[in-house]
């Protein structure tokens, strides 16, 4: 202009976006022509314009009955997948069926039919009271169908049939490929008439718990007689077979053994068992904790952790050191605390089982502590101790801490899964390939009738990396007490027990996560046999390519519940194995 350089404000006539405000510059390029809100005319600015979306930008939303479908980040298109068999879309996520659409099916007592969705029934129907309603009908006969999916419901119908190839046996369908064949007839050994199956470890028992893998690839498993008066343990090798005969780690006939003892691998080898018992009724609960070698060797006598008639709330805790130095953690009431106080308190001891401190407090805070858990970590020689904690407000959340090799806490205490209603509670922890840590609970959402299992990914100082979220996909029966493992390949392994409907049924579930994003894959079972209840509380994993779940199975049978202790070995993608 007149000789002169002169400095645009934009580009001529061109148009552009600013968030969701549309923009015209001026012929002359010196201002801005036009402005315009895209969003007040419920609009999505692009290039300039304001023009309409076809979805909402990055949500997820159903096509149709069995299509998912992902919209693009400028909301203008959207990719699809279908759902995997026997899963409809409903609420922007693919779900898998509770019942067939359309079929007759039971609400409780009441005869009614399956919705579209296969999502459950149609409220309504016929009242079948006081007959029973079975299949979708009124019968006069009681079904037996606990622990069932397929043969005679002793009414005369079936417990449901088996698909094309599947063969039913007691009462369950096996999966295709789960034909096997290990030269024998040895029932319950993970190769059963053909099919793969659990391996049983020991008749009237509950409360299994497995070391670590040990030396040699072994694993010892830990359970209770029925009666809570024993606890008793089982060395064997990797392909389950039993090393020596079971033994005793306290036979001391007192009133009752606590549930949940706890194993960690320790120097040598071996492993270390704490536990706690009550000598009389009503009288409070000592903890002990004794060392065993490799060949499940008792080390010396009991270790007398923490005295009749102090304060301790279960379950308690080990970790141990490479060194042999191990920490008890449990929860419990310091003296003076006010009504309604528990703290998470720990006492380290070296090798020798001499103590290395007294009782200390490891976290406080007005709160009350309960269910510890101990991670060692090994390379830095320290531990991470964490607890389900609550306030007086009913908040609750889970609560963590470092603690050092001379059993000092180390930095402050960290906190997460607090959310109101949500419960936290039943945390389970371990060390990740990168040197932090994974943390799971069980809670359930704002507003959700059932828990789930909620996870957090941490750095080595308890710094969260990401957010929390959700492991489990099966989300219509409440899921409970997950437990957590690294597998060799840097693979997170998550378990925890699902809980059906009446008549009680429930299952182990599982699923693995490649580390560390927060996506786990698909639940899968453990279990194969249904009836009663399936409860999950441990996994050990070898050196080299496989892991094992273990849980105690009860049936009722003339009335009187019979617990038992089974597992199943498994390789690194989840798939089965046995001998």
């Amino acid at each position: 202009k007149a000789g002169e350089c002169v400095e645009l404000t934009c580009v001529p006539l061109e148009a552009w976006c600013d968030g969701e405000t549309a923009l015209a510059c001026a012929a002359d390029g010196k201002s801005v022509a036009s402005t315009t809100d895209c969003k007040a005319d419920k609009l999505h600015c692009f290039e300039g314009e304001c023009i309409e979306t076809v979805c909402t930008p990055d949500a997820l939303f159903c096509q149709d009955n069995s299509t998912l479908a992902t919209c693009a980040a400028d909301g203008l298109s959207f990719s699809t997948e279908a759902c995997p068999p026997q899963h409809s879309c409903s609420q922007g996520k693919c779900q898998e069926w509770v019942c067939d659409p359309g079929d007759p099916t039971c609400d409780g007592s009441t005869a009614t039919v399956c919705d579209s969705l296969g999502l459950g029934p149609i409220p309504g129907g016929k009242d079948c009271s006081p007959a029973t309603c079975s299949k979708g009908e009124c019968v006069s006969c009681t079904p037996d169908c606990g622990g069932k999916n397929c043969g005679p419901d002793g009414c005369g119908g079936t417990c449901g049939e088996c698909g094309p190839g599947q063969v039913c046996i007691a009462g369950k369908c096996h999966p295709l490929g789960d034909e096997c064949d290990d030269g024998n007839d040895t029932p319950w050994d993970g190769c059963t008439n053909g099919k793969l199956s659990e391996f049983w470890i020991a008749d009237c028992a509950n409360s299994p718990v497995v070391g670590e893998g040990l030396a040699g690839d072994r694993f010892v498993v830990l359970w209770m007689t029925s009666d809570k008066k024993d606890l008793v343990g089982q060395l064997f090798e990797k392909d389950v077979m039993p090393v020596g005969t079971s033994f005793v780690v306290d036979g001391v006939d007192d009133y009752l053994k606590w549930r949940s003892p706890s194993v960690a691998r320790w120097k040598g080898g071996g492993f270390v068992v704490v536990w706690g018992d009550s000598p009389q009724k009503g009288q409070p609960t000592a903890v002990y904790a004794l060392r065993f070698d490799k060949d499940a060797g008792p080390q010396g006598e009991p270790i007398l952790v923490i005295e009749s008639g102090e304060s301790v709330q279960g379950p308690i805790s080990v970790g141990a050191l490479p060194d042999g130095r191990f920490l008890v953690a449990w929860a419990g009431a310091v003296s003076g605390a006010p009504p309604g106080q528990q703290d998470l308190l720990g006492r380290l001891y070296l090798v020798d089982g001499t103590p290395a401190t007294s009782a200390f407090t490891i976290a406080a805070g007005g709160w009350y502590y309960s269910g510890a858990r101990v991670v060692p970590m090994e390379d830095v020689e320290q531990f991470a101790a964490f607890a389900h904690r609550s306030a007086p407000d009913n908040s609750h959340e889970i609560a963590g801490r470092l603690v050092d090799q001379s059993g000092n806490p180390l930095a402050q205490v960290f906190s997460f899964g607090n959310c109101p209603g949500c419960m936290a509670h039943n945390p389970s922890a371990a060390r990740t390939a990168s040197g932090g840590l994974v943390v799971l609970w069980q809670a359930r959402a704002a507003k959700q009738p059932d828990d789930d299992i909620w996870g957090l990914l941490l750095a080595s100082t308890g710094m969260p990396v990401g957010g929390e979220f959700m492991v489990n996909s099966t989300t219509y029966y409440p899921q409970e007490i997950p437990a957590v493992a690294v597998l060799p390949n840097g693979k997170v392994v998550a378990t925890w027990g699902t809980e059906g409907p009446y008549p009680k049924l429930s299952d182990v579930l599982f699923s693995i996560m490649d580390c560390c994003d927060g996506s786990f894959s698909s639940d899968k079972i453990a279990n194969i046999n249904t009836e009663g209840s399936q409860l999950s509380n441990s996994i050990v994993v070898f050196a080299g390519s496989e892991f094992i779940i273990p849980w105690q199975s009860s049936v009722v049978e003339g009335g009187q519940e019979k617990s038992g202790v089974y597992l199943r070995r498994f390789d690194l993608n989840g798939t089965p194995k046995y001998k």
